[in-house]
């Protein structure tokens, strides 16, 4: 007996996607060089722009 294959269609709405754009892109990016900028360490500017957009994350849908 053969299998019926599926079409799976998936639509992302472009509200989602300008979130994501100004949240992690452009959030992420100057937390990432005001804390270089502050600190001069790359890996302290890495940690704290990866801890910035979870705290940025946790207001936004917090607020929703």
């Amino acid at each position: 007996m053969k299998q019926r294959e599926t079409f799976v269609f998936y639509t992302i709405k472009s509200a989602a996607i300008s979130s994501f754009v100004m949240i992690d892109l452009v959030a992420g990016s100057g937390i990432y060089y005001a804390l270089y900028f502050l600190s001069s360490s790359m890996i302290v500017a890495m940690a704290g722009s990866a801890v910035g957009i979870y705290g940025v994350k946790k207001l936004v849908v917090g607020r929703r």
